[in-house]
């Protein structure tokens, strides 16, 4: 008799087990997808002819499809503004957002990339898109050193170059629950 209850207890102890572990599997796939961003996408004016603003403008639909919130410096700088440069503007952006895209589409771009490329904390949160004819360039050498990611781009690989930021989007995505259930655990 009581070996039948030792079985039935064990049967009952593996069946908890099981629900605890499902459930919590499901918990935190659920928090996985509560971490949405605030992403900025700098890169060519949506208005121009340009390729580059076309994918900006792609990217930024399948961003936002994924939950997150993107932003176009533009909406959000004041060119009148008496206290603040626009780029001394975009650099608090930089600080605030919790990823940035940067699309290198001008030297212009690169001379604001590299404006805000020697703060670590910025740095480690920016992929920066760049034509693949310079990926052995200096700047975008320098770039890649100072933390930055890199998505080497041709027009013809454009679907590819959206996939590489959706799946870096993904990556610091599963960085903040790792983070997060961290902190839970330490203040268990």
């Amino acid at each position: 008799m009581s070996s039948k209850r030792s079985g039935s207890s064990r049967y009952s102890r593996r069946k908890n087990a099981d629900a605890r572990f499902r459930e919590g599997c499901l918990r935190i796939r659920h928090r996985l997808g509560e971490i949405k961003f605030a992403i900025v996408l700098w890169g060519p004016r949506p208005e121009s002819d340009s390729l580059l603003a076309s994918l900006r403008d792609e990217l930024r639909s399948h961003v936002n499809d994924d939950g997150h919130k993107t932003y176009y410096p533009e909406e959000l700088v004041q060119d009148d503004d008496p206290h603040f440069s626009v780029l001394m503007q975009e650099e608090i952006q930089a600080i605030c957002a919790d990823l940035i895209v940067a699309i290198h589409g001008s030297a212009g771009s690169l001379v604001e990339i590299h404006a805000i490329a020697d703060e670590p904390g910025i740095s480690r949160k920016t992929i920066v898109i760049v034509d693949r004819k310079h990926k052995d360039g200096f700047a975008m050498r320098s770039l890649e050193a100072k933390g930055m990611t890199l998505v080497l781009h041709t027009e013809e690989a454009r679907s590819e170059t959206i996939a590489e930021v959706l799946k870096w989007v993904r990556q610091n995505r599963e960085v903040a629950l790792r983070e997060l259930l961290a902190t839970e655990r330490r203040s268990e």
